[in-house]
């Protein structure tokens, strides 16, 4: 009921010097209490022929319409209008004797809520309260819509500072984790080196018993390595610092040198595994460290489901459209429809039963995903409940179109604000053969392709930025900075925008400027920096 009362009008004070015109105003109002306050008794008048007066005396309790006449002793009424919006207590019109569009246009300018001619009040006092009643109504809902704008900036800054306390949480976290990975490397290393010491009889002989505590050792600390580098390599992907350095690669090579890490995990559990190339496969363009560790991560995965006794097999075939798929299949419990749906997540494990105790901290596959991605390539996954998984992953050949397609599909989802450019970075002659690409690695976070000649002191960088000049800036700036901080004189480099589109068109034009310096340089010496 309170709620109710709080939205009637508890008052309309009228002022205006003419004596008659405060008695034909109150009579009116007492024609249409009913449609001013539809569910409510009806407002108490107040009149005031001084606005000075009118000012000291609103009231504060309950809603105020104000009705301020134009021609005053004391002033205008567009005068004294701003003091009366100023003050709070309802909305505020303006009232005159004769119709001024002029007039009109100062009062709302001033804040007024509506406009009348007395003229018309006086010969349709329904129509007068109805304006009354929706001054009243816009006014309520201005009210409200001031509160809840209030509010949602108060929110807005508590959430700021929660957000910003978050941030720091999560920033002293990962520098945590980061140190600590790093501080378990060289522990690790000796375990696993003086191990393998022992384990090949180097400082003696090795029953057979020793033989299996020893690979139980080799395994555990082999395990423990494989997480170091997944919190580090993780990351490297948060803050975008992965460097990518692709080139033509033999699949088979990627296998074999999986291989025998890979071999060792499986041991560890009695899983025998198999390995196979088929035929036509060709070679594909990628950064060969990152696509063994896609391939280690998914065996490990694999190896942690798999029974003792059982194989999991590693092969390698050509795709219909051309590209290099591998595939790790296992011959565990496999996965549901939701476990496959949750398996790739950040820090997820799906529960599987298993013949092993053996488990990670849930990054391998969230890890395995992105830098498969950045390889220009996706990892897939088929499996039903009881039957096994097949983990696979693709790598685009060795072909320059394959290599577009997959820089473009790696690239859109980033959006296509800004324009398609390509720059040209030539070094001095005391730069050594490779350095000039090593240190762009250190100052692009951004994707960008680059196509080294010129025996690597002069490259071509492609890419999409929202403002091409100013990314040659940037590396005009962060040139000027190595060489301030060099302690032997650095040459100098140059650094030129050679071409730019802008819009739709871009992608077309990169796509046959990409293509066209794949196919000169042979596919061997584009890198990518991710």
């Amino acid at each position: 009921m309170h709620g109710e009362n709080s939205q009637l009008v508890r008052w309309i004070v009228l002022v205006d010097d003419d004596d008659l015109h405060l008695r034909l105003l109150s009579r009116q109002l007492q024609l249409v209490p009913e449609i001013i306050n539809p569910r409510g008794p009806a407002p108490k008048v107040m009149s005031f022929s001084d606005p000075r007066e009118a000012m000291e005396s609103l009231p504060s309790d309950g809603l105020c319409l104000v009705l301020c006449d134009y021609e005053m002793p004391a002033g205008n009424g567009l005068e004294w209008l701003p003091k009366f919006v100023h003050a709070g207590v309802g909305p505020v019109m303006l009232m005159t004797s004769q119709g001024s569009e002029q007039i009109a246009a100062k009062a709302f300018r001033a804040g007024a809520a509506d406009y009348m001619i007395k003229d018309e009040i006086v010969s349709d006092p329904a129509r007068f309260g109805q304006m009354l009643h929706e001054a009243a109504r816009r006014y309520r809902l201005e009210v409200i819509n001031r509160q809840l704008k209030s509010q949602l900036k108060q929110m807005t800054r508590d959430l700021a500072q929660r957000n910003h306390r978050l941030v720091e949480l999560s920033e002293t976290a990962h520098r945590f984790v980061d140190d600590v990975a790093h501080d378990f490397r060289t522990p690790l290393t000796i375990v696993q080196e003086y191990a393998s010491i022992i384990d090949e009889g180097l400082q003696g002989p090795v029953t057979e018993e020793q033989h299996r505590d020893l690979q139980v050792i080799l395994a555990a600390a082999s395990e423990m390595t494989y997480m170091v580098e997944d919190f580090l390599d993780s990351s490297r992907l948060r803050i975008q610092s992965v460097r990518m350095d692709r080139c033509a690669v033999d699949v088979a090579s990627i296998i074999d040198s999986a291989e025998e890490m890979i071999r060792v995990q499986a041991q560890s559990q009695n899983v025998s595994v198999q390995t196979k190339v088929h035929e036509h496969v060709p070679n594909i363009y990628a950064d060969a460290g990152k696509a063994r560790r896609v391939l280690v991560n998914l065996a490990v995965n694999a190896i942690k489901v798999s029974p003792a006794g059982t194989t999991l097999r590693i092969e390698a075939h050509k795709r219909p459209d051309g590209d290099v798929e591998i595939e790790v299949i296992d011959q565990g419990p496999g996965l549901d429809a939701d476990q496959q749906k949750r398996i790739f997540n950040r820090f997820e494990q799906v529960d599987v039963v298993t013949a092993h105790s053996s488990k990670g901290v849930g990054l391998g596959l969230s890890i395995a995903t992105q830098l498969a991605r950045l390889n220009f390539g996706r990892l897939g996954l088929q499996s039903e409940s009881g039957r096994g998984s097949t983990f696979s992953f693709t790598l685009p050949a060795n072909d320059p179109k394959r290599i577009v397609c997959g820089y473009l599909h790696s690239i859109l989802p980033m959006g296509l604000e800004g324009a398609a450019a390509a720059i040209r970075i030539t070094a001095g002659k005391n730069w050594e053969p490779g350095e000039l690409r090593s240190w762009l690695a250190s100052v692009s976070p951004a994707v960008d392709l680059i196509v080294e000649q010129d025996a690597a002191r002069s490259v071509i960088m492609l890419g999409i930025w929202a403002e091409p000049a100013e990314r040659v800036n940037q590396i005009q700036q962060a040139a000027a900075h190595r060489a301030k901080h060099r302690r032997r004189p650095a040459d100098p480099i140059d650094v030129e925008l050679i071409d730019q589109w802008p819009g739709q068109a871009a992608i077309a034009k990169l796509a046959r400027v990409l293509c066209e310096c794949l196919e000169r340089n042979t596919c061997e010496t584009m890198h990518s920096i991710g």
